[in-house]
């Protein structure tokens, strides 16, 4: 067995990493909570439910369920019994509109709305009007990032940031893009430090001539190793999980999941866990690949008289594709509101997908198993909020109640 090395840290001191060795939670020793399913929100029937694109979800200071839809750009806000209260937002680029909007957030008596095309972030006050953030600063000194794109507003006004790179810039696998730094911005767009770097490395892949005619394609890897990263709802501290590519030499990875903050009198804290390691197999690999073929074999029926070969495809993507020897044992990452990081583990075929709690103080409290069609974007203690798309392609936010032993 071999441990999940967990660090927590303040930005102040750098990260706080303990050695193995030191006290450590097991994960299989963890409970498992019982989940129950008791709110749906979403149809095709009726237009004040009916969902489109759910990018984020968040909950208020009132625990009222605020929805964001990107295909709609808009902002739908719910009550706790699922009804609809009000709606905000629209496609445009006015004041208070969007036109790719990926998230959203609340901070005091403000929510705020992140727009990745517009490199903005809006923010909406009761009762004064919608006051907008552009970041138009790029990395000094960098040839491969581009302009900045707004990830969260944190609790001291600063903006949280990324890069923007191409996808063909990510397959080339050019030094200095093996990492994406998380950049911390005034409201003028001026860059203030670094908070940390999340790794991107074999993110992306180069196929040659998958489509026939010389034609040169950039796919997304189905299998990631990257770092996973989150902020916390109150916008206190960051939280990132990353471990170590390698070989699947025991029941279990090494995981860093370490806290970073910019305030100085932030407490660090550390602590070990241990994660399962899942090995990734041929025919796995396989089913991978037959995905992605399809996909494209689709899109090629869309456009009449385009040749495309899917054995010739297949062959060429399965060859560029350099697969990890385990699936990557944290696939996604969130934060509630009280502290707790809940980690999601990869799927396995099972019928269930695993999110493993982790408190405040680095312990492992427990998890629960949730379908795989279900992606969790909110938490708030016994409370979990989600989207689910069911099998004709209904989106619905769906909530569950948590009950620990």
């Amino acid at each position: 067995m071999r441990a999940c090395l967990v660090a927590l840290a303040s930005l102040a001191v750098g990260p706080f990493l303990l050695a193995c060795g030191a006290e450590h939670d097991d994960v299989a020793g963890a409970p498992e909570w019982e989940v129950e399913r008791d709110l749906v929100i979403g149809s095709m029937d009726d237009p004040a439910t009916a969902l489109h694109q759910v990018a984020d979800i968040v909950l208020d200071q009132e625990g009222r369920i605020r929805v964001l839809e990107a295909r709609e750009a808009r902002v739908r806000t719910y009550h706790r019994d699922g009804t609809l209260a009000e709606e905000l937002g629209g496609r445009g680029g006015g004041p208070g509109e969007f036109t790719r909007p990926t998230r959203l957030g609340w901070r005091g008596d403000t929510l705020w709305v992140g727009d990745g095309s517009r490199h903005r972030l809006t923010l909406f006050a009761d009762g004064d009007a919608p006051v907008t953030i552009s970041l138009t600063t790029s990395v000094p000194g960098s040839a491969v990032f581009g302009a900045l794109q707004p990830g969260y507003l944190l609790d001291d006004g600063s903006v949280l940031a990324t890069p923007s790179v191409s996808m063909r810039m990510l397959a080339q696998d050019q030094e200095g893009l093996d990492s994406i730094p998380w950049i911390r911005t005034d409201r003028e767009g001026t860059i203030v430090d670094t908070l940390f770097w999340s790794r991107r490395a074999g993110s992306v892949v180069r196929v040659d001539d998958a489509l026939g005619l010389g034609s040169v394609l950039h796919l997304r890897t189905p299998f990631s190793e990257l770092s996973a990263a989150g902020v916390d709802p109150t916008g206190r501290y960051a939280v990132r999980a990353s471990w170590e590519p390698g070989e699947c030499e025991s029941e279990d990875l090494a995981v860093q999941v370490t806290r970073f903050a910019a305030d100085r009198d932030f407490q660090p804290m550390a602590r070990e866990i241990e994660l399962r390691s899942h090995p990734l197999d041929e025919d796995r690999i396989d089913s991978a690949v037959d995905a992605i073929v399809r996909n494209l074999e689709l899109a090629a029926m869309r456009e009449p008289g385009r040749g495309f070969a899917p054995q010739q495809a297949r062959d060429r993507i399965r060859a560029a594709l350099d697969p990890p020897s385990c699936l990557p044992p944290v696939t996604d990452l969130m934060v509630d509101r009280h502290g707790a990081v809940w980690l999601r583990g990869p799927e396995v075929g099972e019928p269930t997908l695993r999110w493993t709690a982790v408190d405040h103080r680095g312990r492992i409290e427990g998890f629960v198993e949730l379908p795989p069609e279900v992606d969790l974007m909110a938490a708030d203690g016994n409370r979990l909020y989600g989207v689910e798309i069911d099998e004709l392609g209904v989106e619905r936010v769906v909530g569950y109640a948590v009950h620990r032993r």
